[in-house]
């Protein structure tokens, strides 16, 4: 039941989203992680990435040109591959402080050469940033999320709800 839920929750996800390159990267990623679930195969990140990857590839061959598409993805491939070796390497740090740190470092360690390619610099202040937001994006996502719902009843409730999440939007931005 919960897989089924996930599963319709991406349908509703996508179009409540500008429906970027990183909106159909995660989208297809966790729809592909719902039906290896569902079939009862495994679920190697790497091979699910890149299937994805593929199956975007195939629908829109332009799309591997995106920055969005090169950003979306070399970001996840740099949380799978050096997250966990920079949470390890922060041992003295309290957890869940090396666990944010270690998921943003290892994006923008993962991004690092696409944005060095695309835009001829690293952006340095995208690790403190990120590392403030980090925390804060789960509740905007929340508020998002039934702000919408509930504009679907009253749109006055979704006009209230909105308030509170469009200032941890602009506090993070």
């Amino acid at each position: 039941a919960g897989l089924v839920a996930a599963a319709l929750m991406l349908v509703v996800f996508v179009p409540l989203t500008d429906g970027g390159p990183s909106v159909l990267r995660a989208a297809l990623t966790g729809s592909l992680v719902i039906v290896a679930r569902l079939l009862g195969r495994g679920r190697d990140p790497f091979q699910l990435l890149l299937l994805a990857a593929l199956c975007l590839i195939a629908f829109n061959p332009y799309v591997a040109t995106s920055p969005g598409m090169q950003l979306s993805f070399t970001a996840v491939l740099g949380i799978l591959c050096l997250a966990s070796k920079i949470e390890r390497a922060l041992h003295r740090v309290p957890s869940v402080v090396a666990q944010i740190a270690a998921v943003t470092l290892a994006a923008t360690i993962g991004t690092a050469p696409v944005s060095l390619a695309r835009f001829g610099e690293i952006p340095l202040g995208s690790f403190p940033a990120n590392l403030l937001a980090t925390p804060v994006m789960p509740l905007v996502t929340g508020l998002g999320l039934v702000s919408c719902l509930a504009g679907l009843a009253w749109a006055p409730a979704a006009v209230f709800l909105n308030q509170p999440a469009a200032v941890l939007v602009e506090w993070s931005m």
